[in-house]
This record gives C-alpha cells, structure tokens and sequence, in this order.
C-alpha cells in the first residue's frame, strides 16, 4: 500500500478532540503526535460555522503550541449521530447515475422533510444480500471542516464516521466481528463478515438498561438472520463506554465477552508520547488513528 510521508487524524466529538499524526516508512505505521482534549463546553455541530470554527480553532492552536505539525493533510471522523443511516434494497447491476437515482429516491421516501441535494452519501454494498447501507451526512457540515481546514492550511482528504472507520482495525483471521460504539448517548452495531460491513444500526439510548435491551435485541437477529454463534464471534467495544456503569454486568447477563479495540497494537508509537494505558481508554482515540491511516 503506498502512502504519503504523513497523514494526520482528526476525532471531532460533542465532547472532546482528538488529534493524532502519523508517519509510513517501511511498511511500517509510526505514531508521531498525539493530542486530545476535552472541550470546556459541549460543542454544538448546529451552531453557527463562525462559532463553531471558533471553537475548534481555540483547540488547535492549544495543539500547535505543543506540537510541531508537518503534515499538510487530515482526514476527520465525526459522531455518528450527525449521520441519516438507511438500508435500502438494491440491484447489484445498477451503476452510476441509476443508482444515485435510487439512492435519492429512497432518502426522499424516508426522510420527507429533508432535501436529498444538501446531503453528501456513502453507501455500503452487502456481499451476501441484495441490499445497501447508506449514510447521509449534512452538506453544511463538510462545509464547516472545510472552511476550518483551509483556515490552517491543511488539505482535507476526507470525513467518515467515526463508528465506521475503525471497522479498519478488524482482524483479517475473524470471519465474523462486531463492532459496538458509544458516544453522547449514541449507539452504535456493526456486524462485520471477511471485514464487509453487512449490517449498521444506530440507537439513540436514555440507560444503561435500554442499551443492554437493544444489544441483545440486535444479537438475537444476528443469530436467526446470519446463524452466527454469539459465543464464538468477537465482539469489540470503541468509544465512551467508560460512561456506562454496567458493563460487567452486561457480560454476564447476556453470556458474552467484550474485548476493548486497540488501535495502539496496529502502530509504533514514539517513545516520548504518553499513551493510555487502559484499554477503555485506548479505545476511544481508535478513530482519530483510524481516520489518520486513511489517506
């Protein structure tokens, strides 16, 4: 795989900003630069470009006073809850502008209210169904990174879900995996097959409880839809799960095992950066680093 010298990552969140840097030589993935911080007040993607450049801009100016930045591009994941998720039926044949005809005329059905022409879309092909995922983001936020990005002079390479872009890290040996995020009351399932994205759901949740309710609602599915046998697929957790209070709980009552996404195992990191040491910790910059191996 060729990559530029640098790359850096940017993790935007309601709550804080995460910032990595990284370097490729040899084949190898270099941790340069790693930055986050919470922000004084929650950060409203709603607000006014102007203050919510503001807002962002206070942050990476802490950043530079600390870090000397080379690189002069990042890709940037945002929460998925800024995301219109949908899963439509698709015919595989259909390509280019038939397709994206398709794509809108679902988007119009679903969501009467909105206009498909101020949305950017990403779709998702299964490769065992005849169905596609698709996921609208708001034109006008792209707009507000944009405009921050040529603000200090660094090129945008491109902006992704956070809870999918670290769908990256997955284990090529598992041929099933999922993948649980969680964020500002925002949760999120991914069901992975050969590293496809084959299933995406998002919740917007008010406990503990009403997650561990939708969790297993979701594996229960993934048994009689796909056959998977819960016991023997990986189930990874990213994000803030350090919010909820019973996750071991959770693991007994629903007879699983989580595992923390490490994303510190896939890079080198310079030995004078102070890393978290926690696995819960670990897992909540996996989509600034994620984002930052994508170019």
């Amino acid at each position: 795989m060729s990559f530029q010298k640098n790359n850096a990552g940017l993790s935007i969140t309601g709550t804080d900003f995460t910032f990595v840097e990284l370097s490729f030589e040899n084949e190898q993935t270099f941790l340069e630069h790693f930055y986050k911080i919470e922000f004084e007040e929650p950060l409203d993607f709603n607000s006014k470009e102007s203050r919510f450049i503001a807002s962002l801009q206070e942050n990476f100016d802490k950043l530079k006073e600390n870090t000397d930045i080379v690189t002069s591009g990042i890709s940037v994941t945002l929460p998925p809850e800024l995301f219109d998720v949908y899963s439509i039926p698709v015919d595989k044949k259909l390509v280019g502008d038939e397709l994206k005809k398709q794509i809108n005329w679902e988007f119009s059905v679903l969501f009467p209210t909105e206009d498909y022409n101020d949305f950017l879309f990403y779709q998702f092909f299964s490769d065992k169904l005849p169905r596609a995922i698709i996921l609208g983001l708001k034109k006008n936020y792209a707009k507000k990174i944009h405009k921050f990005c040529v603000r200090n002079g660094i090129k945008l390479n491109l902006i992704d879900l956070a809870n999918v872009a670290v769908n990256s890290f997955s284990d090529s040996d598992e041929k099933i995996a999922i993948n649980l995020y969680y964020d500002n009351k925002t949760f999120s399932v991914i069901r992975l097959e050969n590293n496809t994205i084959e299933y995406l759901k998002l919740y917007n949740i008010d406990s503990d409880m009403e997650l561990a309710t939708r969790l297993n609602d979701e594996l229960v599915k993934f048994s009689e839809e796909f056959g998977d046998s819960i016991k023997n697929t990986k189930i990874n957790l990213i994000g803030h799960f350090s919010d909820l209070d019973n996750l071991e709980e959770l693991e007994t009552m629903l007879d699983i095992q989580f595992s923390f996404l490490d994303p510190i195992s896939f890079i080198v990191p310079k030995l004078s950066l102070e890393i978290p040491e926690e696995p819960i910790d670990r897992s909540m910059i996996a989509p600034a680093i994620a984002a930052a191996m994508r170019i």
